[in-house]
């Protein structure tokens, strides 16, 4: 399957601000960062076996699609960390090439900033950016991934208005036009929700044959019957197969739901009907 790369128009944004403000030669540097930084992401997904779909090309970090409902944790840290690690390493190899040949400082200085800024920036734990993507991957261990991706989003909007108030007052000292990207790369990729962390309900039965390939543990809750199917499906875990028993009033168990059984439910009668209903 092959994977079809997008550009962001925030993407040409930047690229069109950075050349207007006389800073070509950096910026055909940095964007070429970018493109490293892209592929180490793509190239690791593939390697941890996960099918893309397509590549965005962002002004700061990885935009991936395809098919990662059922991706592990783990497989979601190593596939966010790849890319600032290339950057970094790029970087390394510069740096490097300066102890055996000195005068190549004056053509790499440009790469080895570039890089490094790149990727310090990626790790900063602020969603949709590669350091916010280990702490979603890290926090989906211990609490529901959509839990998890709500609090990163509120972290998301609060950072977006730091960077955009710190561009209003560098118009004032020294206009710093990044600034103003970041935050709206901030907003924008917070408030349209990412596919893969927004469908969090149920994955379809079409996928779960691919998440049991991968070793998938069954976690079991009990439920009251006038709980809704909507209530039952915000409890759902990808790192688990899920399935709810329905206790009484003396808390005996007395209907048994597994989720690909509340998927149907849900698909057929609605997320609002109560477990109660179908006894």
């Amino acid at each position: 399957m092959k994977t079809a790369i997008k550009i962001s128009p925030l993407f040409i944004i930047m690229a069109v601000a950075m050349a207007y403000f006389g800073t070509l030669r950096e910026s055909l540097i940095y964007f070429t960062a970018v493109i490293f930084h892209e592929l180490a992401h793509s190239e690791m997904a593939k390697r941890c076996g996960y099918v893309l779909s397509g590549l965005k090309l962002m002004p700061y970090g990885a935009s991936l699609t395809g098919n990662f409902e059922v991706i592990r944790p783990i497989d979601e840290i190593k596939i966010a960390l790849a890319g600032p690690l290339v950057n970094l390493f790029i970087s390394l190899v510069c740096v490097a090439t300066w102890w055996l040949f000195p005068s190549s400082y004056f053509f790499t200085e440009g790469i080895v900033f570039c890089n490094t800024s790149l990727a310090i920036f990626n790790l900063v734990p602020i969603y949709p950016l590669d350091g916010g993507r280990v702490i979603l991957a890290l926090a989906s261990k211990k609490i529901p991934r959509q839990r998890a991706y709500a609090i990163l989003r509120k972290a998301g909007y609060v950072a977006a208005t730091i960077f955009i108030f710190a561009f209003v007052v560098s118009v004032f000292v020294s206009p710093n036009p990044s600034f103003a990207v970041i935050g709206l790369f901030i907003v924008v990729s917070t408030a349209i929700p990412d596919k893969v962390n927004s469908y969090q309900r149920v994955y379809g039965i079409a996928y779960m044959s691919e998440r049991v390939k991968r070793g998938l543990p069954i976690r079991e809750i009990v439920v009251d019957s006038e709980q809704t199917l909507l209530e039952l499906d915000k409890m759902l875990n990808s790192n688990y197969y899920t399935v709810f028993f329905v206790a009484d009033p003396k808390m005996s168990l007395t209907k048994r739901i597994s989720e690909s059984e509340l998927e149907n439910l849900a698909t057929k009668h609605g997320f609002n009907k109560k477990i109660c209903d179908f006894m």
